[in-house]
């Protein structure tokens, strides 16, 4: 009875001890390079922003925007290194592109512009390389793939992309000419 006893203590720090683990599992939220301007309004920041995206992007993706969000048209590249994929190992190419994202808010009576640029890998043919489910009678299908319960009706639709990095060198370039541009140098001197 007593080594019971003892047993029935460590339930609980079971219990603690598994919860924490539980959470190292999830997704972490992307991080944002960000800069906060004042007395600048919001549509002005992003309009700018906007600008910057065309520019250096070629354009909008309206379909992935929102009013206080923008997201850049993929800009594509290969590469024979640096693609995170055992394709680097051997100087196999690997599809990548750019993506930029920037959300503009306000927030205590100031601008806050959050910036980042997104590395990401086509990873179509790993994923089309994994068999589809086979599976039983569920509620719950067996696999839980939009590519395999809901299929796209073009390549451009179908295609698999995985963010491999943050391009830091890209979004540096971006702030500071967003920098510059709200917070001219002779404002920022005194």
């Amino acid at each position: 009875m007593p080594r019971f006893r003892s047993l029935i203590h460590l339930v609980p720090l079971t219990v603690v001890a598994l919860s924490s683990l539980a959470g190292c599992s999830a997704t972490e939220p992307a991080s944002f390079a960000s800069r906060s301007f004042d007395p600048v309004p919001a549509r002005e920041v992003l309009d700018y922003a906007a600008g910057l995206l065309t520019r250096e992007f070629g354009g909008i993706d309206r379909g992935r925007s929102a009013d206080d969000r923008l997201v850049s048209n993929p800009v594509l590249f290969t590469t024979r290194d640096g693609s995170g994929s055992a394709r680097d190992f051997y100087g196999g190419s690997s599809d990548m592109r750019r993506v930029a994202v920037v959300e503009v808010t306000r927030r205590d009576g100031r601008t806050l512009l959050r910036l980042r640029v997104d590395v990401e890998r086509r990873d179509t043919s790993r994923v089309d390389a994994t068999p589809a489910p086979v599976g039983g009678i569920s509620d719950t299908p067996a696999y839980e793939n939009t590519r395999w319960s809901d299929p796209a009706t073009t390549s451009r639709q179908q295609s698999v992309w995985t963010r491999v990095r943050r391009d830091r060198a890209a979004e540096r370039k971006l702030l500071d000419e967003l920098i510059e541009r709200f917070e001219p140098a002779d404002r920022t001197a005194g």
